[in-house]
């Protein structure tokens, strides 16, 4: 479907659809295309006149939760849901615009920018993750590498740390770059003990941290590192020590903790 508009009226318009039906796969105008030619389009419309118009103009007054005056879906890799091209300097492809104090735009999932973006008024980004402690002691053998078993949440944004069940893991919903970080506090290691404590993705080490024990006192031990990962990735926090018998990790959100925070 292909529509032009060569008026300069305000409400004019290339092709115009209206729906009163709730039903949420009611359309007023719907389009498909099959083809897998560049610019090929369900509906596509262009404005060519000077003047506020527009080639594709959408309103929905449903308060359903996936109404929408245009809505865009894209079912491959490669595909875009909505596309807009801006071809002069000071041209805009896409508006979100919104009066009434509501979000003008929002991205429930990934959002990927590959140039520069300009935000003019007030903008609000979610950092999502999990925060996690361990309420008990727990007994670390001599010389075994050993999973902390934490057990309590501060938070779990999207549930994406299993705090009640072996292996006590954090797996992300979506695809995307994590800073992940722990500290762990060791109870009264004897002088000279090797400490360590260790991130594992997918069961392999991918960063370490090594301390050696001083007077006697608890010790703590603390690793950090930025990963990228997907919804099919796993990330473990493990310890070792050579103290020459068992030694505890101390119990409580201050001492022996996991955070988990997506950075984009």
């Amino acid at each position: 479907m292909f529509g032009t508009s060569a008026g300069t009226r305000t409400s004019a318009a290339g092709v115009k659809g209206r729906m009163t039906n709730a039903d949420s796969d009611g359309a007023g105008v719907y389009g498909d295309t099959d083809s897998t030619v560049d610019r090929s389009a369900g509906v596509r419309g262009e404005s060519s006149a000077s003047g506020k118009t527009v080639g594709v103009y959408g309103v929905s007054y449903s308060d359903e939760v996936r109404s929408a005056g245009v809505r865009g879906d894209a079912q491959n890799d490669t595909a875009y849901g909505v596309y807009g091209k801006a071809q002069s300097e000071f041209a805009l492809g896409v508006v979100a615009e919104n009066s009434l104090g509501g979000n003008a735009l929002r991205s429930k999932g990934p959002a990927r920018f590959d140039n520069r973006v300009t935000f003019k008024g007030h903008i609000t980004i979610d950092t999502l993750g999990a925060s996690v402690y361990h309420s008990t002691t727990q007994s670390i053998s001599n010389t075994t590498s050993t999973l902390v078993k934490f057990d309590s949440e501060n938070f779990d944004d999207s549930s994406e740390f299993t705090n009640s069940s072996t292996p006590h893991t954090f797996s992300p919903d979506n695809f995307g770059r994590y800073q992940v970080e722990s500290t762990v506090q060791w109870i009264a290691p004897p002088s000279g003990a090797d400490l360590y404590i260790e991130i594992l993705k997918n069961g392999t080490t991918v960063a370490r941290t090594r301390r050696v024990a001083g007077s006697g006192s608890n010790e703590s031990t603390s690793v950090s590192k930025v990963l990228e990962l997907s919804s099919s990735d796993s990330v473990t926090i493990e310890v070792y020590q050579d103290s020459g018998g068992d030694l505890g990790l101390n119990s409580g959100e201050a001492n022996t903790y996991a955070t988990f925070s997506r950075m984009g």
